[in-house]
């Protein structure tokens, strides 16, 4: 006990400065409370890039001390620690920031406290989380008094007061349930009601601080824009962050010629399908099939060599919003994912050069190409401006409208009392919201989305529920053993209407899934899935859980209408 009550004691004094860490000392912040997990490197096929370590390994050891060797393995995460903490008061005491900086460390502190703190997926345990999570917002508060008005000022300070009253009133809440000995806090067991009232508020509070006292953002190449003072905002993700330096921007002309080009059958080598075959809108850009139907032999025109195992077809919606593409992350941008599903041999067995050809017969088509990137002489529709068109439509295609989206912002109508429930379960007990992290639900974490997460979770197979799936995901991409069978993260968007489940569609419906992951995945059903990365213990949800868990994954599916265009400038 006395010992946790230490670690806890030095967790906590680190939240109260995470917020500077994270933005100006990354290196330091990975060192003293980095994932409880090796990092992986693709490249780097038989041993991790670099071994875990800090504050979430010395608690792993602490519950252990019995295990040889344990007692020594502290002594040395320990010592990496004071080292590190050495290095972060070196850089504090050696650098000024701005203005700028400061507010920009603090935005992403609330947005990460939003995102993943919420989740408890670095405290010890749930008992420990309204402290860090208060001590997170203290740093916040610290940062904000620099910016009070003076005492002597007879004006009253509209923003600042504002921008203070939403972190008091936060820490007051947390503060209520801090000093218990259970988890039962009141806004640990009620999360969406922690990220509706203060959060969310908090993020606009502190923006409107900025622009009161005319600080310019700090305007960096990120998916997050400046312009939008939380992640829960509607336009909050610019998707062409996600793209190639050369890629060519979304216009709402592009964005048209996309979705024409989307249906259009002579991008398949037989002209019989196009990318809505697979891709259909009326099913949330999936087709309903296990897996994806495979043209016959005989249409194709060559034999192409088996590259990936078939596998269950995903939605596009969100698809833009991830630095990788396809389950096993073999692509990284949507241009490149046109090229490789079109000429695919067994998907549309096509060609962009001969496609872009016929269009170039077509005087329409001429037109629309001309009117959406502009004349080129005797080339303006060519296989570059077909794979920008699709992408920019797919770029377009962004979902933040659902009725969770609503009720964060406001609409106290738009979520089931079911579904709110659903929400804390998510982000609590059931943990999935640490892998499916807010506002994407993907593998794609905020406050940076510059990394897409690869997890190993044993699914089963079709043929023989006993053994894990054939598909070896990225590890077949990569060639590394660590990495066997895992696959990217996926957005749970419109999770709801995208059955079945998983790469293989071995799972009918959600409660399939839920039971799956309640089991402990793979290992925890009892199959030989040496490199988990879920955790191979039950999560011994009941029943109604189970239920309010669903509720609140269907209220994350948008209107199908939803869908509009998102153009602009990359930080607009």
């Amino acid at each position: 006990m006395q010992r946790h009550r230490a670690l806890l004691k030095a967790r906590v004094a680190y939240k109260s400065f995470e917020f500077a860490t994270e933005y100006f000392m990354p290196t330091v912040a990975r060192a003293l409370n980095g994932a409880p997990i090796d990092e992986i490197d693709d490249e780097e096929a038989d041993r991790p890039l670099r071994p875990a370590e800090g504050l979430q390994v010395i608690a792993g050891l602490l519950d252990s001390l019995a295990r040889p060797g344990a007692r020594d393995a502290v002594q040395r995460e320990l010592s990496s620690a004071r080292s590190a903490i050495q290095r972060a008061r070196q850089v504090t005491l050696a650098y000024r920031y701005s203005d700028a900086q400061l507010f920009a460390a603090v935005r992403e502190e609330i947005a990460r406290v939003t995102a993943l703190g919420l989740t408890g997926i670095d405290a010890h345990d749930d008992a420990d989380l309204a402290r860090e999570l208060d001590a997170a917002l203290e740093g916040v508060a610290a940062v904000l008094q620099a910016y009070a008005p003076p005492a002597s000022a007879t004006a009253l300070d509209t923003a600042w007061t504002r921008a203070d009253r939403t972190v008091r009133a936060a820490r007051q809440a947390l503060q209520m349930g801090s000093d218990r000995t259970s988890s039962e806090s009141p806004l640990i067991d009620d999360r969406l009601a922690l990220l509706v009232q203060h959060l969310r508020p908090m993020a606009l509070a502190v923006d409107d601080l900025r622009v009161a006292r005319q600080i310019e953002p700090v305007r960096r190449d990120l998916p997050w824009r400046a312009s939008a003072a939380s992640i829960m905002e509607t336009d909050a993700l610019n998707p062409m962050a996600f793209a190639h330096a050369s890629a060519m921007a979304p216009s709402p002309a592009r964005i048209a010629l996309g979705a024409r080009l989307f249906h259009d059958v002579r991008l398949s080598g037989a002209g019989t399908r196009s990318c809505a075959f697979c891709h259909d809108p009326a099913r949330s850009f999936t087709d309903g099939r296990t897996r994806a139907q495979l043209l016959p032999p005989s249409n194709r025109p060559t034999v192409g060599q088996l590259t990936h195992p078939v596998r269950n077809t995903p939605t596009l919606l969100n698809a833009a919003l991830s630095p990788s593409q396809l389950a096993d992350g073999r692509v990284a941008f949507l241009e490149d994912q046109v090229v490789t599903v079109v000429h695919d041999q067994r998907e549309m067995a096509g060609d962009l050069t001969r496609a872009a050809a016929a269009m170039q017969r077509s005087g329409d088509d001429r037109q629309a190409f001309a009117m959406a990137f502009g004349e080129a002489g005797d080339s303006t529709v060519t296989p570059r401006r077909v794979s920008a068109a699709l992408a920019a439509y797919v770029r377009s295609l962004a979902q933040f409208n659902a009725p969770f989206d609503r009720f964060v912002r406001g609409d106290s109508l738009a979520m089931s009392a079911e579904a709110q429930r659903g929400f804390s379960v998510f982000m609590g007990k059931a943990r999935c919201g640490t892998c499916h992290v807010m506002p994407t639900f993907s593998g794609v974490a905020a406050p940076r989305f510059d990394r897409a997460e690869y997890e190993v979770i044993g699914v089963p197979s079709h043929t023989n529920r006993r053994r894990i799936d054939d598909d070896r995901g990225r590890g077949a991409v990569v060639g590394n053993r660590l990495l066997e069978h895992a696959f990217r993260t996926p957005s749970l968007r419109d999770v709801a209407r995208t059955a079945p489940y998983m790469h293989n569609g071995v799972f009918a419906s959600l409660r399939d899934v839920v039971d799956f992951y309640d089991a402990g995945g793979g290992r925890g059903m009892g199959l030989h899935v040496p490199n988990q990365t879920l955790p191979a213990d039950s999560l011994h949800l009941t029943a109604s859980e189970k239920q309010a868990l669903i509720a609140f994954m269907g209220s994350l599916s948008s209107p199908p209408t939803a869908a509009r265009p998102i153009a602009g400038p990359p930080d607009a």
